[in-house]
């Protein structure tokens, strides 16, 4: 059994990389999203495009909120469409992105040849091993290119699979575990379900009111109205002497958005406010 001899000057060598681009700040300087960074002469090495990327006007959901393509002298950003906050892309995960419209319509991966793509090259180099007894990359360019050849008119034999549409264990959110439920249950169970957390978090709320609210009164901090508008506090939130919460299915289409509109009154006053002690004279 041989192992493949290291790469040393004077070899010659192909790689293959496949990934999304993160930045692009120049020609010839590519950073991926997982962190590899490429230089390349595009009049010595052929980068093949196999989906196109962002152009101003097209809008994205990311973590840090909804973002807008924009040009400014001539250089391509993100801005937030609410707070107007401007992103770079290298402060941008493009693999975690959402899409939620394209500009010009929806763009469809451009069509790279066959074996150029991951799964052809994948049989490319199997046929390789088979029949020569060597990976794909270290044939000679004219033997290789049979092999890939052989692998452009196989890829299209092969079912395609629908990708998974569940979200990731460890990087969902919460837009996107909303979005694959919706899919998966009626909306009334799903109601059900949501009722079930909104009891939790307010049997919480209550017994942590009902906490304060004894202590400050053992300590005699309070007065009997003062008393009373704990009580009533109380009972309009305990999930045992109200209704279910929420009433309704809750969207949480955009909920990955961190800043969001204050919950203010007719008076504009803040919701918190109506609970803040006043100081006694």
């Amino acid at each position: 059994m041989t192992s493949t001899p290291p790469v040393a000057a004077g070899a010659r060598i192909r790689f293959t990389v496949v990934g999304t681009v993160r930045t692009c700040y120049q020609q010839g300087e590519v950073t991926l999203a997982d962190g590899t960074s490429l230089s390349y002469d595009p009049a010595q090495h052929r980068a093949a495009v196999l989906a196109e990327g962002w152009r101003p006007g097209d809008v994205i959901e990311t973590q840090h909120g909804r973002l807008r393509r924009t040009e400014r002298g001539g250089y391509h950003h993100w801005v937030h469409e609410r707070s107007g906050q401007m992103f770079h892309d290298d402060q941008v995960d493009p693999v975690r992105a959402r899409v939620v419209s394209w500009w010009g319509g929806r763009r469809t991966p451009t069509d790279p040849a066959p074996a150029e793509t991951e799964p052809g090259r994948m049989i490319g180099d199997y046929l390789a091993r088979h029949y020569d007894g060597q990976p794909l990359a270290e044939l000679r360019d004219e033997h290789a290119a049979h092999h890939l050849e052989a692998a452009a008119k196989l890829l299209p034999l092969i079912p395609e699979t629908e990708p998974d549409p569940r979200p990731s264990r460890f990087h969902a959110t919460p837009a996107e575990v909303d979005a694959y439920l919706r899919t998966l249950l009626a909306e009334d169970v799903y109601l059900r379900y949501q009722q079930a957390i909104g009891y939790a978090a307010l049997a919480e709320a209550t017994e942590d009111a009902a906490t304060v609210r004894a202590q400050a009164d053992n300590e005699g901090l309070y007065t009997a109205a003062w008393r009373e508008g704990w009580d009533d506090a109380i009972q309009r939130v305990d999930p045992d002497q109200n209704g279910p919460t929420p009433a309704g299915l809750v969207d949480l289409s955009h909920d990955d958005e961190q800043e969001r509109e204050p919950d203010v009154d007719g008076a504009g006053r803040t919701r918190e406010s109506y609970y803040t002690p006043k100081p006694t004279a």
